[in-house]
């Protein structure tokens, strides 16, 4: 039996300190010593290469990628210590770096996500957007495909087996049986580790939640997935309270 921890969505910026519900699942990560992790996607936030920020004055004048590219390193650091297995799925903002790449041929090199975080040395099992989602024995990851008010019911209608993905930085899970053979599929959202509120919504309501995934994985690839929900104050597990 293996256990592992489901992260994503922490938005890094080198110039910010960390959310404090990431930073308290970095505390938890101590006391829970996982066989694995899941990076599942946007561990930086990288607004200096979005297409939506590029005249902003002030994100342009704050972004530095070599600073991020620190910070990445020593987050991976950090997992790398507490884990046998760490697993890192693409997400959107990540993405930023292969279009700024096709757009500034002569410095791609120095965009090339995996080189930078030296994915090989780390053996960190780097799997991009476009590629199939990360296996838990019987249990998908991905980073997230849609971002609608039923999400988990349209991924798991169109994956057609059990998953789990952030992206939409919101918990929602969809069960479905297949009759024909008595399969039970279901899909998680998890919630994000950064601010729920960020400067961009400019004061929107947006539903946001912080919180993790838990995930035991048998041998035969049986699971169980438990969604941890942290609430203003923190969350309870095992008999232990984790608090902001």
């Amino acid at each position: 039996m293996k256990r592992g921890l489901l992260i994503a969505d922490m938005h890094l910026l080198s110039y910010e300190d960390p959310h404090p519900s990431y930073q308290l699942v970095k505390k938890f990560a101590k006391d829970f010593k996982p066989d694995f992790v899941v990076i599942g996607g946007d561990l930086l936030d990288l607004p200096y290469f979005s297409r939506f920020d590029r005249d902003n004055i002030e994100i342009q004048a704050k972004g530095n990628w070599e600073n991020d590219v620190c910070l990445a390193n020593r987050e991976l650091d950090f997992w790398s210590n507490r884990a046998e297995t760490v697993y890192f799925r693409q997400g959107n903002h990540e993405r930023r770096l292969e279009v700024a790449a096709g757009e500034m041929p002569k410095v791609a090199d120095s965009l090339d996500l995996a080189t930078r975080l030296s994915f090989k040395d780390r053996q960190v099992r780097y799997t991009r957007e476009v590629d199939r989602p990360i296996k838990l024995g019987k249990l998908s990851v991905t980073h997230g495909w849609y971002y609608n008010i039923h999400h988990a019911k349209k991924t798991l209608t169109e994956y057609g087996g059990s998953i789990v993905y952030f992206h939409v930085h919101k918990f929602q899970s969809f069960s479905k049986v297949l009759q024909a053979t008595s399969l039970e599929i279901q899909a998680w959202s998890i919630g994000c580790l950064c601010d729920k509120q960020p400067e961009y919504v400019r004061g929107r309501p947006t539903g946001h939640q912080n919180g993790f995934g838990i995930v035991n994985v048998s041998d035969s690839g049986n699971f169980n997935l438990y969604p941890v929900n942290i609430t203003k104050w923190g969350f309870n597990w095992d008999k232990h309270e984790y608090r902001l």
